[in-house]
């Protein structure tokens, strides 16, 4: 059990001077400074002076009176949306850094506002903060939520700070769309193909795997559930490695002659076993990160099980919410409906079954699985649809569009480097949401997260 004054001894948790030393308005001065620092595009401990008045938005008002002024910009509605995120109940810390946890706040909120079609524009910032928390880590918290803002073009305008006994982020985010358009989940039609980018589940597998790393089941035979995974991996390499080389030794047979072929294809076999191990014996690594291998473990070993764990975890950590792709989609008339997926697919395609009064079959054959989720799936003895259909907060986008939108919607991926995939088709029978199997017969599917329900893991008292 991890005391209440230790949770916080984690990488990416700079330790410091305790923000409750440093006082509320102490606090409050810090990181106007900040900031301001940052709409002005300045680095902590640059020269020029730091002022409200935003230079590209000088109708913009922000920290410093009791509330912030905001002239709506002609032709455009507004949109605001808000979320929280309260240690314990959405993340540990041991699980990402106070950076990422910032980013993750400003992302959750930004893929709000990517489902309705908007551009975000000014977020407030609410911070629940226990006294043991350090000045260093909240400065980590907000470059997180600035750098995941700044990409956007969006600013930090206001907040609140209160003390807590857990850490709590609560980001409200304003933004704009167009006037008289957007993306809505009322409008989803009968014939409407149905269409997810990216690969839902991998943030639930992530939570999955992680919270193994506190129990017995980290450390089953064979080591750590990180080294297992790579062991995984890597053999899926492999024989990936060998299937090319046969294909290429088949071909080089058809041309040269099978003795020739022969002989070339154990050769490029033997090499790209070469380049493999090379590869893998020298992953990107993240800075700080804990080792995540069983004591005894090999070099190599080690630095498998520490790309295998960054892998999985950095989806979970660090969502990116799909404003540009959604924007395409508004504009370039591809869609109507869209939602982000924050409750889990099934769950989040019921809401657009409830709001536009229709059915929606998925096709199980359609459904894309990270090769990631089939991994932690058999190490769980889990069937990875679980995490794909079922509470996993990816926040990806999904939406419909017309079968003549269909080609629009395939050269997406190739414009922004994210996978789309087909899921299904919308049906005008209000059935709510329907998984159709390989054989022809159909599963009904139940909702996905609910914040009053049952949490992502299983909560733990914290020790004084």
């Amino acid at each position: 059990m991890v005391s209440r004054s230790q949770r916080f001894r984690a990488p990416g948790w700079p330790p410091g001077k305790p923000v409750g030393e440093l006082g509320e308005f102490g606090l409050i001065a810090r990181l106007r400074e900040q900031v301001g620092r940052a709409a002005i595009g300045l680095a902590p401990g640059g020269g020029a002076p730091v002022t409200d008045a935003l230079p590209d938005r000088p109708e913009l008002v922000g920290i410093g009176d009791d509330a912030a002024v905001l002239r709506p910009p002609a032709a455009w509605d507004l949109l605001l949306t808000c979320d929280t995120l309260v240690e314990g109940r959405h993340f540990r810390p041991q699980w990402l850094s106070a950076r990422e946890l910032g980013a993750r706040a400003a992302e959750v909120n930004l893929s709000d506002i990517a489902a309705m079609g908007g551009l975000p524009e000014a977020a407030l910032i609410s911070l629940g903060l226990p006294p043991e928390l350090s000045v260093e880590m909240i400065d980590e918290i907000y470059t997180g939520l600035l750098d995941a803002l700044s990409v956007h073009g969006a600013r930090i305008i206001g907040g609140n700070i209160a003390r807590t006994e857990r850490l709590h982020l609560d980001v409200t985010l304003m933004g704009r769309v167009e006037k008289g358009t957007g993306l809505f989940r009322r409008n989803a039609k009968a014939g409407d193909i149905l269409f997810v980018t990216g690969h839902p589940g991998r943030a639930g597998a992530a939570l999955a795997a992680l919270s193994t790393e506190e129990g017995p089941a980290g450390e089953g035979v064979g080591g750590s559930i990180w080294e297992r995974l790579a062991e995984r991996e890597a053999f899926a390499e492999n024989l990936r490695a060998e299937a090319d080389a046969a294909a290429e030794a088949s071909a080089l047979a058809s041309s040269q002659g099978s003795a020739l072929a022969s002989s070339q294809g154990l050769a490029l076999a033997s090499s790209q076993g070469s380049a493999l191990a090379s590869s893998q014996a020298s992953p990107l690594a993240t800075p700080g990160a804990s080792t995540h291998a069983t004591p005894g473990a090999s070099a190599l070993e080690r630095s498998m099980a520490e790309a295998a764990r960054e892998r999985i975890r950095r989806p979970y950590a660090v969502p990116r919410a799909r404003i540009e792709i959604a924007r395409y989609l508004l504009r370039n008339g591809i869609s109507e409906c869209a939602i982000d997926l924050s409750d889990g697919l099934a769950g989040d395609a019921a809401h657009l079954c409830e709001e536009s009064g229709v059915g929606i079959v998925l096709e199980e054959l359609f459904l894309p699985i990270h090769e990631d989720l089939r991994h932690i799936g058999e190490e769980r003895e889990t069937d990875p649809l679980v995490w794909v259909l079922g509470p996993s907060d990816d926040y990806e986008l999904l939406f419909t569009a017309s079968p003549g939108k269909a080609d629009a919607v395939f050269a997406l991926a190739g414009l922004f480097g994210v996978p789309v995939s087909p899921l299904g088709s919308v049906v005008a029978e209000p059935e709510g949401v329907r998984l159709r199997h390989p054989d022809g017969s159909f599963s009904e599917l139940a909702g996905g997260w609910d914040h009053l329900r049952a949490g992502a893991w299983p909560e733990k008292d914290e020790g004084e």
